[in-house]
């Protein structure tokens, strides 16, 4: 979406009473953040919240609100969305979906993240295989090497019909990546930070990520070994 060039239609300074309406449609869109984040986010009037009215290549009017000239959220055809640059502040904002870094050639070049992209988690961790999304809901893609947000968008699918389709077809709809001219908006392009890997690839502990194969109880003796270790002769 803003991979080619955009126009600037509009770029205003938000007022008190706009600035309140502003984070009362952040909050109803994102309403798992705690109070004080969203506070800290819109309350600082020493920071200035501009809203800036952009026309993509393919002619839509999307609504940017930046927050010191970076770019926070957007909307875009009544979905409101995060940029790279507000996940990279609150990265438990929305659900995630992990991919390798070679991935991101395709996706800078305006491709969709697939299913066959997306590293999952193993059986051993407990954890849902595609999470728990439902179509159409805001995701963000990052490394598993690092769980800076890359790139935006919404899901193709359910967590449940991801499951289903056996590791084919689509998993996100790209909207805004890292790199994009939504990025440089301001005329800069921030680097990527370096936030440390998704916390389920963290390796917690030797003995719990890699348990033993026996109870202690049940620990093979040295008269065990022994039975294990004698070959019956040859007839």
């Amino acid at each position: 979406m803003f991979k080619k060039p955009i126009k600037i239609k509009s770029n205003n300074q938000a007022k008190g009473s706009e600035r309140k309406s502003i984070k009362d449609l952040f909050c109803k869109n994102f309403p798992s953040i705690p109070e004080a984040e969203a506070n800290s986010l819109f309350n600082n009037k020493k920071e200035p919240l501009t809203c800036i009215k952009i026309l993509t290549h393919d002619n839509e009017t999307i609504i940017v609100y930046c927050i010191q000239k970076v770019p926070m959220f957007f909307c875009l055809q009544e979905k409101v969305l995060p940029t790279i640059y507000l996940l990279w502040k609150m990265p438990d904002l929305i659900p995630n979906f992990t991919t390798r870094t070679d991935v991101m050639r395709f996706i800078s070049s305006g491709a969709d993240l697939m299913l066959p992209g997306v590293v999952t988690p193993g059986v051993q961790s407990g954890l849902s295989k595609y999470g728990q999304v439902q179509q159409g809901c805001p995701v963000y893609i990052n490394f598993s090497t690092n769980r800076a947000a890359v790139a935006v968008g919404v899901a193709s699918q359910s967590s449940f019909d991801m499951e289903r389709a056996g590791g084919k077809g689509k998993c996100v709809n790209i909207y805004h990546f890292f790199g994009d001219h939504l990025c440089t908006i301001d005329g800069n392009n921030k680097p990527l930070p370096q936030l440390g890997p998704p916390e389920w690839l963290i390796l917690k502990s030797y003995n719990t990520d890699f348990p033993k194969l026996v109870s202690s109880e049940q620990e093979i003796t040295p008269q065990d070994s022994n039975t294990l270790n004698s070959v019956p002769e040859s007839t």
